[in-house]
């Protein structure tokens, strides 16, 4: 994890914002989330199990937002020339913990799960809150669209 988001000269420039929502920080902005997620990465032909990664981390964050900020929620994924980024902000400007792994505990484990399935991620304050963010590599159909 980094404090700062993906660098360009790493991740190529920055393309187009694919999708943006504001969701109220209920548990059901977390469905809400993975189903526009889901939607918008289809509708551009990203490989499924590119989707299958930035939908489970867009619910790893989105679930620790409404959990631990109790704010609304903003999640924005672009499209960058090398990857695809995905941004929750929220309301609440402390910084993400990534939890000791208790394997009887009912929670901690999804920055853990961001940071397996994500190329990288970290965060970065903003004057509303925070911003945390994960890069993904772009799939081979989209390197040159």
């Amino acid at each position: 994890m980094t404090n700062k988001p993906p660098a360009e000269e790493l991740y190529g420039a920055f393309e187009i914002v694919l999708g943006a929502w504001d969701f109220p920080g209920l548990v059901e902005a977390v469905r809400s989330a993975r189903n526009e997620i889901d939607q918008v990465c289809l509708d551009n032909g990203i490989e499924l199990d590119v989707v299958e990664h930035v939908s489970l981390v867009a619910s790893e964050l989105v679930t620790n937002s409404v959990m631990h900020a109790a704010t609304s929620v903003r999640v924005t994924l672009e499209k960058w020339q090398n990857s695809l980024r995905l941004v929750v902000e929220d309301e609440n400007p402390a910084e993400p913990v990534v939890a000791d792994s208790d394997a009887d505990a009912d929670g901690g484990r999804g920055l853990h799960i961001v940071n397996e399935l994500s190329q990288a991620w970290g965060f970065e304050a903003t004057s509303e809150g925070k911003k945390v963010w994960a890069a993904f590599s772009r799939p081979h159909n989209l390197a040159n669209s």
